[in-house]
């Protein structure tokens, strides 16, 4: 999610990857698109509305441990979203410490799901170079 050019990261309070810097989202309930999970998902840890404006792309990983003791395959949505208001963000203690807006150049190298959050950053980093993350426009609606 972005304001003013600068995105929102959360910084996790649980594991995997305690401490480290994380995109703010998780999983879908059934039957739920990923566009709505993306909108709950940041109301639930970040305490703001959101718009999505656009898809940014899909990037798979593995995610703790499945059924038979080897982790699961997540394919892992990536989304543009931009704020609906000028709220700070308020953080869910039991998923993350703080909450904090990164400029493109000034993303933090302790990043949660180095596997492909890195890919993820990039991609983000690009589209805002290209002019095509989306609107930072805050609606009235």
């Amino acid at each position: 999610m972005t304001r003013g050019g600068r995105l929102l990261l959360i910084r996790r309070s649980i594991e995997p990857w305690l401490g480290r810097w994380d995109i703010p989202g998780g999983f879908c309930e059934p039957d739920e698109h990923p566009e709505a999970a993306v909108v709950r998902e940041v109301r639930e840890e970040v305490g703001l509305d959101v718009r999505v404006t656009g898809m940014l792309g899909i990037w798979m990983d593995a995610y703790g441990d499945g059924d038979d003791g080897s982790p699961d395959a997540t394919m892992n949505c990536y989304y543009h979203a931009v704020t609906e208001d000028d709220r700070e963000p308020t953080v869910d203690p039991s998923e993350a410490m703080e909450a904090r807006w990164f400029d493109p150049a000034a993303l933090p190298d302790e990043i949660a799901f180095p596997s492909h959050a890195g890919q993820v950053l990039a991609a983000w980093r690009a589209a805002v170079a290209s002019g095509t993350a989306g609107t930072d426009a805050v609606t009235a609606d």
